[in-house]
This record gives C-alpha cells, structure tokens and sequence, in this order.
C-alpha cells in the first residue's frame, strides 16, 4: 500500500526489480554509435514503476469502496427488513 522509496536503490536494485515487471533498465544515449554505451535510466525506471504503484493502488482502493459498499448494502437491508 505504501510507495517504495525507489530514488534510494542501487542500479541494481532497480534492475531487478524493472526486470521483474518487464520495463527495459537500459537505454543508450542519442547519437548514432552509442551501442557501447547503454546505462541504467533510472528516471525511466523509476517513473515506471510509480505509475504501475499508483495504477495497482487506485485498482485496490477500488475493490476495497466496492466491498465497503456491498457491506453498507447488506447492513442496511438487514436492519430494514430483520427488526
């Protein structure tokens, strides 16, 4: 539920983990042979990773209002019809 602190990983740290959810850790700077040259990108990275934290946080936030609702539902139903 809460956001990682992904500024404060290694470059290692973050490959694995943007490996883990398929975001390409490397990029290669603009030029035409650079293909030596490839480096972790973490703002790449990690912008990523926030807007799938953020994405899967609005998606559990979600299922959570709609399970209060069903429960507020059923409360109510219960005290209107078993007094």
């Amino acid at each position: 539920m809460f956001q990682k602190d992904y500024w404060s990983m290694s470059n290692r740290e973050l490959e694995l983990i943007a490996e883990k959810y398929h975001v390409s850790p490397m990029s290669l700077p603009p030029g035409d042979n650079n293909w030596g040259h490839a480096y972790v990108d973490r703002d790449r990275i990690i912008g990523n990773l926030v807007a799938r934290d953020t994405a899967m946080r609005t998606t559990l936030t979600t299922v959570f209002s709609v399970i209060a609702l069903l429960l507020s539902i059923a409360a109510f139903a219960k005290s209107f019809f078993f007094r």
